[in-house]
């Protein structure tokens, strides 16, 4: 079980997550389920040739129903139904059914690439969550040799929220990158090479979420970003984008927050400071402002967990969607639409509702926009519709 191990086995915990005593026999026998499908996907998830064999179509078959059986039977658990983590639960429901249907209609490679895709999702629920320090139950008996290398252990590790351990494994994976360059080096002496694989850049954006997101603590991190920013062999656009990254760990570091919003005060002068700028703005940008969006990013979801029924969720759910979409390119998995919808389907009739509504058919909108116009797809327009329907 390599790298693929990832994509399905944190799916399983979660269930256990926010279940009362009275539900935990029941999210027991859906985590089991769960396992239970994944499990017997593993060994046709790790070959093309396998899970395109018509041979394995009727098991292939069997498990990914019985994945997608499980969510759907997953409403029960507690946790599902926050706003912070209700979209993604969704979008893992659609997701899978979405996959089940891609392999039923003869894309077994389209299948088999949104399996690997779905850790991605996970990802999304666990960095709103702090540390695993618990037992892990089976996956006490995994290892570095189970995974084809130190990213692909280190990042399991971050998936399951041993944090302290990923760490280490993504920090040799970085190293060992380095030493291969310097080797590379060395053989052609009439140049140095500059390392131009995504692992440094990968393992650096995950040990940043950390340190920002999840825990708080860029006095921690920005040594580390310092300490790699100065080796030569670093390719000169990642240079550039860490020293954006150096600059705002040092703002951040002299900054007054320290990790949690505690009101409706604190939240608005948080958003002024550090949001406002990014309002109705889906640009892309260069890195330079992942700090300030994963800092953001994890103050937010903070909160949301903490006053689920506030009267600020609507507004926290709206700058969530303006935080996903700008930290999706490499970061995490964007659920920026699911925000908005969720705004706008349970608090439409607030002030927030219609700018949650204007923001999302802009987006649309400009998604459909080309040389020959705006033409909008009929599914699209009916949703937008069906969203309007809920406002004022």
């Amino acid at each position: 079980m390599k790298k693929l191990l990832t994509s399905f086995i944190i799916i399983g915990m979660i269930f256990s997550i926010g279940a009362g005593k009275k539900k935990q026999q029941s999210a027991k026998k859906t985590m089991n389920s769960v396992f239970k499908g994944f499990l017997g996907l593993v060994p046709y998830m790790n070959s093309q040739m396998k899970f395109k064999d018509p041979s394995n179509k009727e098991e292939i078959h069997t498990h990914l129903t019985t994945l997608k059986n499980a969510f759907d039977h997953a409403s029960h658990v507690k946790t599902f139904s926050l706003p912070g983590f209700n979209p993604t639960y969704e979008q893992a429901k659609t997701h899978l059914k979405e996959t089940l249907e891609a392999f039923e209609g003869g894309q077994p490679d389209f299948a088999r690439v949104r399996l690997r895709a779905t850790g991605q999702l996970c990802i999304s629920c666990h960095t709103q969550l702090k540390a695993n320090r618990g037992s892990f139950g089976p996956l006490n008996t995994l290892s570095r040799k189970d995974f084809s290398s130190d990213y692909d252990f280190a990042e399991f590790l971050f998936l399951i929220r041993n944090y302290r351990k990923a760490e280490r494994y993504f920090d040799k994976e970085i190293n060992e990158a380095f030493e291969k360059t310097r080797k590379m080096s060395k053989i052609n002496r009439t140049s140095v090479f500059a390392y131009r694989g995504n692992k440094i850049e990968n393992s650096l954006e995950k040990t940043l979420t950390i340190h920002t997101k999840v825990k708080y603590a860029p006095e921690k991190v920005l040594p580390i970003v310092e300490k790699y920013s100065r080796n030569k062999y670093l390719d000169s656009e990642l240079k550039g984008k860490m020293e954006g990254w150096i600059a705002a760990l040092k703002k951040w570091k002299k900054s007054s927050y320290k990790g949690k919003i505690k009101d409706s005060k604190e939240l608005r002068s948080f958003i002024d400071q550090n949001l406002a700028k990014y309002s109705d703005s889906f640009s892309s940008f260069d890195g330079r402002n992942d700090i300030d969006l994963l800092v953001a990013s994890g103050a937010l979801y903070h909160y949301l967990y903490k006053k689920p029924k506030s009267k600020d969720t609507p507004e926290v759910l709206y700058w969530l969607s303006i935080v996903d979409e700008h930290l999706n390119k490499s970061f995490l998995f964007s659920l920026s639409e699911l925000y908005l919808k969720r705004c706008i389907t349970d608090y439409g009739k607030t002030t927030w509702g219609p700018k949650c509504y204007r923001t999302y058919r802009d987006k649309i909108s400009h998604g459909y926009t080309g040389s020959a116009g705006v033409f909008i797809p009929e599914d699209e327009v009916n949703e937008l519709k069906r969203l309007k329907s809920f406002l004022k």
